[in-house]
């Protein structure tokens, strides 16, 4: 069974925001990356989830999870998860608490 997104992002130092995933020195690398120690939501949601139409399925889970905690504009899924992710004030537990609500 893979990862899930939750399981991913377990600890503080699994997490990151403003790029999709960063290596150990800090540096953006992609989501897929062997590099890759910490990821965004949306980040993680790619690390686990390979095929795109299980991604898609992550972030709608993801997007209804959130419910009023998004802006209501149209926009993709992913930029709706940036959005959430990258909050000034957003802390790990919170995004933590969306993956495991959502199930992913």
């Amino acid at each position: 069974m893979p990862l899930k997104v939750h399981e991913l992002l377990s600890s503080p130092d699994k997490w990151t925001r403003r790029c999709q995933a960063r290596d150990a020195t800090g540096g953006a690398v992609p989501s897929r990356s062997k590099e890759a120690t910490c990821w965004c939501l949306d980040g993680a949601v790619e690390r686990c989830y390979p095929d795109p139409a299980d991604q898609a399925r992550a972030r709608r889970a993801l997007i209804v999870a959130a419910g009023w905690r998004l802006p209501r504009f149209p926009e993709s899924d992913a930029y709706l998860i940036t959005l959430f992710n990258d909050a000034a004030l957003r802390s790990h537990a919170e995004v933590l608490a969306l993956a495991k609500e959502a199930d992913v």
